[in-house]
């Protein structure tokens, strides 16, 4: 009975004062179609439901096996656009949003391309018919899979920035210089390097996953720190040589 209630009902759970016959029309009781007694054990049945939902700690819904929407097993497997946009969307003011199109926004763009073969853009009318199932689904399910895109973008936000600092080079005058300009992730730089070290096009480029254009930043500063130390090593055999000389 629960699972009658989707995501877009969300509004219904927030606020403070709803006729009770809206939630009768979510759970699909009609007095004329029951008997009295059967009537009121669905009202009954529905009333709890909907306390239940009223008092939900939204964050601790966890991921349901049953749920129609497949995800990826990473959220870094999507593809580097669909990374961009969900970043650029939580980043954008979503103040005036309201929530359950807040969620099925997110889950759209990190969940697209685990349920279809098309290429990512959230312009399509796929996407926007996507969006639209999503919040048709029902409400537990898709708070569950929310709350795991949310957890999977900030373990994945943390892993980069962490392998990222590992190779960072703080030199003032060799940044000033241009060394290291692929350590953190530019979305210009990144597209230019992939289609150049993949031999892809720039609309391929975009549909590349976010791993592997990562992985690709990666490699290369990882290879600019490298070289940096080598080039600190030199220079102190070289300031060494000359102390001995003097």
């Amino acid at each position: 009975m629960i699972d009658k209630v989707k995501l877009k009902h969300l509004p219904l759970f927030l606020e403070e004062d709803v006729a009770m016959l809206q939630f009768l029309d979510i759970f699909e009781i009609r007095r004329g179609f029951l008997r009295k007694k059967r009537f009121l054990k669905s009202v009954d049945k529905a009333l709890a439901i909907v306390d239940r939902l009223q008092n939900l700690d939204a964050k601790e819904v966890e991921e349901n096996s049953e749920c129609a929407i497949r995800r990826p097993s990473s959220i870094d497997e999507i593809p580097l656009i669909a990374m961009v946009e969900i970043q650029k969307f939580l980043n954008s003011d979503v103040s005036s949003l309201s929530f359950e199109f807040l969620f099925a926004e997110v889950i759209a763009m990190a969940c697209f391309s685990s349920n279809f073969s098309s290429d990512f853009s959230t312009s399509s009318s796929l996407y926007l018919n996507f969006k639209n199932r999503i919040l048709n689904q029902p409400l537990l399910h898709m708070l569950g899979l929310y709350n795991w895109v949310d957890k999977e973008l900030r373990e994945s936000d943390e892993k980069w920035s962490k392998l990222f600092a590992a190779v960072s080079i703080d030199d003032p005058e060799y940044l000033e210089a241009g060394g290291n300009k692929l350590q953190a992730f530019d979305v210009i730089k990144t597209i230019s390097s992939l289609c150049v070290d993949f031999s892809v096009s720039y609309k391929e480029a975009w549909q590349l996953s976010y791993v592997l254009s990562q992985t690709n930043n990666l490699h290369k500063a990882t290879r600019d720190r490298v070289q940096y130390d080598m080039m600190l090593i030199k220079e102190q055999k070289i300031k060494r040589n000359q102390k001995k000389n003097l």
